[in-house]
């Protein structure tokens, strides 16, 4: 085990090795990935007093954000490491989830962020993302499609999620963690249909 996981992280030391990974959703490649932005974003969730199962969630909702960047082609590596980028994406959706706490009302999540290239760019709201989203919740089972669906698509809030008895689960911390369960098998789709779109 040890020597798979240097062997891992000497194949994605590299950024640029890392972005073609990523590009090609080598299972490797985002697991890679998740260790190397856990840390920091482990810190920052902490520090707002967030969960274990929200700063999961946090880490996967931000390097799915990513992976969809890259496969509609609108993210363009440059050299700096996409670690950098995820970091920054788990920063603007603390700061809107401080907001949603703070207002009690869904605000948009629409910033400002860097990239690579020292150029200004938009984080997309999750919406934005329905086309790639809806391809990979098909593959899904029911229950786990109709809670992202929920939650990134159409918008609920997990209180209202509850209180409208919109799934199976009766308490917010079931639901968050079975949330987080239903974001590592997104990514894992992702990988499984890129590797069936090879052959």
């Amino acid at each position: 085990m040890i020597r798979l996981l240097t062997h891992t992280k000497l194949r994605f030391e590299n950024a640029e090795q890392l972005f073609q990974g990523l590009k090609e959703e080598d299972s490797e490649a985002i697991s890679y990935l998740h260790r190397k932005v856990w840390g920091k974003i482990s810190q920052m969730g902490k520090s707002q007093m967030l969960s274990n199962e929200n700063i999961e969630e946090l880490i996967n909702d931000s390097i799915v954000f990513l992976l969809l960047k890259i496969r509609k082609g609108e993210y363009l590596n440059n050299g700096n490491h996409p670690a950098i980028y995820v970091i920054k994406v788990a920063t603007y959706k603390l700061m809107e989830y401080k907001r949603l706490q703070r207002k009690h009302q869904s605000v948009e999540l629409e910033t400002n962020l860097k990239d690579t290239e020292d150029e200004t760019q938009k984080i997309s709201e999750v919406r934005d993302r329905i086309e790639e989203l809806q391809l990979l919740l098909t593959q899904l089972g029911q229950n786990c499609a109709n809670l992202l669906r929920l939650t990134h698509i159409e918008g609920y809030k997990d209180e209202e999620i509850i209180q409208q008895s919109l799934t199976q689960y009766s308490t917010i911390a079931t639901l968050k963690n079975k949330r987080s369960q239903c974001m590592k098998r997104l990514i894992e789709l992702a990988t499984q249909n890129s590797t069936k779109s090879k052959t």
